[in-house]
């Protein structure tokens, strides 16, 4: 189809559709072709759509979704091509002036590594250097020149009945060289293949995608390739309604649950009075209440909130559609995944032609997330970006929710479903490391997972169970138990591109059962309670995800302190495959101490943050350290860095697979601290930048935890080196001063708590706190420093220097020797000017001319003491005599 187009749009968008038609003039089709938006420029339009089957004929649709404006459309073509053989190359200028190019090359069995295109005019013999515009890698090399490493996909089976039979479609991963599959029913292991025909149900082509059986088979379905490396089993689905998590038992549970005092009757009360109190701000978020109504309807049976469902919907509608901007794209996935879960949730209670009207955005739907594409999605060995989780796992919702509706196009469904499984097992993979920690932050996880779980669960609902080990790997438990606080305000350790307030909906109702240890549920349930539940000061039950609050809460599981039902929560967390370790020590309130170190030692595509050697501290109450979240990359302002700065700006981490690293860490016993070791020459781009980092959560008097760091830079060029924290400034206040030959400050903050500072190694240093942050600043081809910070309530603490380090109270940090915790290897203390690099042997010298001294003197007090004896004794015996004379 070509067409040239010209708009002008005063306000909303618009979309060019394909209606395909059988020979019964009933609409079998409808693709999206092309959105419209304001574009004054005469611009040329090429599609490619494949042809539905049995489509007699087509209609070309113009919708324009309540828009105002003017469009105008001219030369309009279409032409059916049965075979694209021929070369093909096609251009077409954009209007932000780009050129988008497509082409199709056999390549006759030669390996093609890139293209080079030119511009240019005349024979191609004429063309030189100055005519190449870029030169292009193939598919097959897209990703590796970032991460070194090919494409893995899985190998996928799904089952799903219909009423001509049961649907078995397969795909297998990439590197597969498999010609043939074999399908067996009733059993879901290799070790259970036996001679019974009766499990055999055929060999088929790989290339045949799919396998129709009678609908006696009743699974377990077992897909095993012809060379026996690729392995798939599958359960049949069940396409009873509801699917979304809401079988009959569960109905039945929550129904007795609301009738009772507790949690599901407080969230009960929240989402009714949400959905009449509820204003949302824009059409698109008319998705949530028409969500909680038809949820509410499904408890209650009340044909009120159906009502209340489907005018929700209907506004909604007129902001569902597709844009030519991501964060749309992201919106639009959310609000097909809140329509699919009302469609499901209300469904027997909608009219037949409200069904259908739903229905008809269904298809639409399904026709453009075909042609959904993004810079995050393209990369095959890359799919950690929100964006793929958002986007896929709204599509897939769709797709296993409207499955096996009249209308529905479900050939499509089945290709996009195996396509989908891979696309979302990858993010997994990519997305989440060991810990739970993401790129992107703590905002982002919990923007992903409201949509990605719920995608997780009905997919396992559905008898697929690709997701099983990839859900349950993260660490999200023990994440969220070491970053959230206790404090009002929700605040949880900074990461990524996230604020410091946790007033994230969603989170950790969707990881409760992404593991089935009882004890860590247990444990996130005692979190929950007092962060979003009923024992919080202010209870939220996760906002606009109030239904997940309801229908994942662990209700038959007792609650217990984390310290007891989950001993790691208790341990430091350390990934060091990320290069995030967090450290909390004790679950009590708002004066708990919870601080996080960021390395950085990968970076995937998405939001990125500049976080090399970054801290994220809290306690009493307080923030002590933070990080930007997205001001830096909105407004270049430094000035919410808890990290080294080099000239005065970060740096960011490059983008490939290999960038910081960790060398050692330590874990305390008996404690949340430990000592970290990490290298991040890469990251920062220089020739070395090395932190040492101990902390100690042991209570020693008025002291909670003490840290103690030692930053290492050098480079062949001549720096200004900033130290920085950047606490919260209207919590706080910094005030600096000198300490028995030590240079200090002391950030004080809520409640008469502080975080007091000394910096060892203060020659040559200047501090410069402008903007309410604490820099401390050297310059030069290299820097040190040795830092160590106590957090308190109360007397604050005073420090003495030794030779290698500092004195705290009783506590004694050896710069040099941080892997071995807190130690003293002198009490000798030094109150004369420091020499940093003070050897050990001098330190025996004056320890044993101090106990000389000290041996000395101690014998002179003794003879004095004696001599002062023998008087008194002799003016005793001369009293006694006195007295015996009178």
């Amino acid at each position: 189809m070509t067409f040239w187009y010209k708009t002008w749009i005063v306000y909303g968008s618009g979309s060019v559709r394909l209606e395909f038609y059988n020979s019964s003039n009933y609409r079998i089709g409808n693709e999206y072709m092309k959105s419209l938006s304001s574009n004054l420029t005469w611009t040329y339009v090429h599609i490619k759509r494949p042809v539905h089957n049995y489509a007699a004929f087509a209609k070309i649709i113009i919708r324009m979704y309540n828009s105002m404006g003017k469009v105008l459309m001219a030369n309009i073509s279409i032409e059916q091509v049965d075979f694209w053989q021929n070369t093909t190359f096609f251009v077409s200028p954009r209007r932000d002036g780009t050129i988008f190019i497509q082409w199709n090359f056999e390549s006759n069995g030669i390996d093609v590594a890139t293209y080079d295109i030119y511009r240019g005019k005349g024979i191609l013999s004429a063309l030189n250097y100055t005519h190449l515009l870029v030169t292009i890698p193939t598919m097959s090399l897209i990703g590796q020149a970032d991460l070194g490493e090919g494409y893995h996909n899985i190998s996928t089976l799904i089952a799903l009945p219909r009423t001509n039979g049961i649907h078995l479609s397969w795909k297998l991963k990439a590197s597969s060289a498999s010609k043939h599959v074999t399908l067996y029913n009733g059993i879901d292991s290799i070790s259970k293949i036996s001679n019974d025909e009766a499990q055999l149900l055929g060999r088929y082509s790989v290339q045949d995608m799919k396998a129709i059986v009678s609908l006696s088979n009743t699974g377990p379905f077992l897909l095993v390739s012809d060379d026996g490396k690729d392995i798939a089993t599958a359960k049949l689905a069940s396409l009873t309604r509801p699917r979304i998590a809401l079988t009959s038992t569960h109905l039945d549970f929550i129904r007795e649950k609301i009738n009772q005092p507790g949690h599901a009757q407080e969230v009960f009360k929240g989402l009714i009075k949400s959905v009449y109190a509820y204003q949302p701000d824009n059409s698109f978020n008319y998705c949530w209440p028409a969500r909680d109504a038809a949820l509410l309807y499904a408890i209650t049976r009340d044909i009120t909130y159906v009502h209340m469902a489907y005018v929700a919907l209907n506004i909604n509608r007129m902001n569902y559609t597709i844009y030519d901007k991501s964060a749309i794209k992201l919106r639009f996935s959310l609000s097909t995944m809140a329509r699919a879960q009302a469609f499901d949730w209300a469904y027997d209670a909608f009219t037949m032609q409200q069904r259908q009207e739903l229905m008809n955005d269904f298809q639409y739907a399904a026709s453009i997330f075909t042609s959904y594409s993004d810079d995050h999605s393209r990369n095959p060995n890359d799919k950690a970006s929100n964006w793929v989780g958002i986007v896929k796992s709204g599509e897939l919702i769709q797709h296993l929710t409207l499955y096996g509706e009249e209308g529905y196009p479900d050939d499509q469904a089945e290709r996009r479903i195996l396509f989908l499984l891979n696309e979302l097992k990858l993010h997994l993979d990519h997305s989440y490391g060991p810990s739970g920690y993401m790129q992107e932050g703590l905002s982002y996880l919990a923007y992903t997972l409201p949509i990605l779980g719920p995608a997780v669960y009905l997919t396992k609902y559905m008898g697929i169970s690709t997701f099983d080990e990839a859900w349950s790997r993260p660490d999200w438990h023990n994440l969220a138990l070491h970053i959230i606080s206790l404090r009002k305000r929700r605040n949880s350790l900074q990461f990524g591109v996230s604020d410091s307030t946790y007033s994230y909906n969603g989170f950790m109702p969707f990881i409760f059962n992404s593991t089935n240890d009882i004890n860590i549920k247990a444990a996130l349930k005692w979190l929950y309670d007092r962060t979003m539940g009923m024992n919080s000061s202010s209870p939220a039950y996760d906002g606009k995800d109030k239904s997940a609050a309801l229908l994942y809460y662990p209700y038959e599981i007792a609650v217990q302190h984390p310290s007891i039902a989950c001993p790691r929560s208790t341990s430091m967390i350390s990934d060091n495959i990320d290069g995030f370790y967090a450290f909390r020590n004790r679950y009590q309130d708002q004066n708990d101490v919870l601080i996080a170190l960021m390395n950085r030692n990968r970076r995937h595509g998405g939001w990125n943050a500049n976080e090399t050697f970054a801290l994220s501290i809290i306690s009493h109450d307080t923030t002590w350290a933070r990080m930007p979240g997205k001001e830096f990359k909105k407004y270049n302002l430094t000035r919410k860095f808890s990290t080294p700065l080099i000239d005065g700006w970060p740096r960011e981490p490059p983008k490939r697979k290999k960038l910081g690293y960790t060398k050692v860490i330590r874990s305390f016993n008996g404690q949340g601290g430990g000592y970290v070791s990490i290298d991040s020459s890469v990251n920062l781009n220089i020739t070395l930048a090395q932190r040492d980092i101990l902390v100690d959560m042991i209570t020693r008097g008025n002291i909670d935890t003490i840290i103690a760091i030692h930053d290492q830079f050098i480079n062949t060029l001549s720096h200004f080196w900033h130290w920085q924290l950047s606490p919260d400034p209207s919590e706080t206040n910094i005030t600096l001063g000198n300490e028995n030959n030590l240079s200090t400050f002391i950030i004080r903050g809520r409640n008469e708590s502080w975080l007091k500072g000394w910096l060892y190694n203060y020659q040559n240093a200047t501090y410069n706190n402008t903007e309410e942050v604490l820099r401390v600043i050297k310059y030069g081809s290299s820097a040190t420093f040795k830092i160590a910070m106590a957090l308190g309530m109360g007397i604050e603490p005073v420090a003495n220097r030794t030779a290698t380090g500092i004195i705290i109270d009783d506590a004694c940090i050896d710069f040099d020797a941080l892997f071995l915790g807190l130690q003293c290897l002198t009490t000798t203390v030094i109150t004369s000017t420091a020499v940093p690099d003070i050897k050990t042997p001098l330190i025996v010298i004056i320890s044993v001319a101090s106990a000389l001294i000290g041996l000395v003197v101690l014998i002179i007090i003794v003879i004095l003491i004696r001599k002062r004896i023998n008087r008194n004794n002799r003016v005793s015996s001369m009293l006694k005599m006195k007295t015996n004379v009178n």
